[in-house]
């Protein structure tokens, strides 16, 4: 898997998703070693912030586990960062704090869970992104005015279509009212999961995100592209 990162100019790394396991000799081992686990995993992980609505679902996306990263020199050859499924996209503010967020998983036609949804899309699919993502303790989140909120209110997302072209309205009520609304607002030091839903002809084509940054910040700004 990669990674894809930038500061003032642009760097990029590459991580990878993994996981651990393990066995014990015995069940009372494999207690205590759960109960250990448990007691660590609570003392150490950051707060997770579910949005501004109740986040019914979100936390239902598969996980990618923990990333690694390592330099990775070579210019991507198309106009965004081609990713993957748990690649993590990273933008740094410059001044030592970075936003780190992965696309999980990107599902196309999901029941709506909202009580105000609508019927049926306008546009033919409602195709659903859910993410994961946190900041750092120095991140600087006034640098992303619209953080990685989905339309009309978040600029950052767009979708194209088979032949490469950008979807002109990916947004209706009925992907607007699809879910509850669980955008998070970015703080620093925090970790969130959410959903992001468009409203678009077609099953397939590709999840694009431009970083709608400050102009202040002098970003030198990438993009990043799945195709799904």
């Amino acid at each position: 898997m990669r990674k894809a990162a930038l500061i003032a100019g642009v760097a990029i790394v590459v991580a990878g998703c993994g996981s651990d396991s393990g066995s014990s000799e015995s069940s009372d081992a494999a207690s205590d070693s759960s109960t250990a686990s448990s007691a660590n995993t609570a003392a150490s992980s950051p707060t997770v912030e579910p949005g501004r609505e109740k986040n019914d679902g979100a936390d239902q996306v598969p996980e990618c586990g923990t990333t690694k990263r390592k330099p990775n020199t070579e210019k991507p050859p198309a106009q965004h960062i081609p990713m993957e499924l748990c690649d993590a996209a990273v933008l740094e503010d410059g001044k030592g704090g970075e936003l780190e967020f992965t696309v999980e998983a990107i599902k196309t036609d999901l029941p709506c869970t909202a009580k105000d949804a609508e019927a049926a899309p306008k546009n033919g699919h409602i195709v659903t992104a859910f993410v994961s993502a946190k900041t750092s303790p120095q991140f600087d989140a006034t640098i992303l005015p619209t953080g990685l909120n989905g339309p009309p209110s978040g600029a950052g997302w767009s979708i194209l279509n088979a032949e490469g072209a950008t979807e002109p309205d990916i947004s209706s009520n009925a992907s607007e009212r699809c879910f509850p609304i669980d955008w998070p607002s970015l703080t620093p030091d925090k970790t969130y999961r959410f959903r992001v839903a468009f409203d678009v002809p077609s099953d397939s084509g590709a999840l694009v995100f431009v970083p709608t940054t400050l102009p202040s910040a002098q970003l030198q700004s990438p993009s990043w592209q799945w195709n799904f």
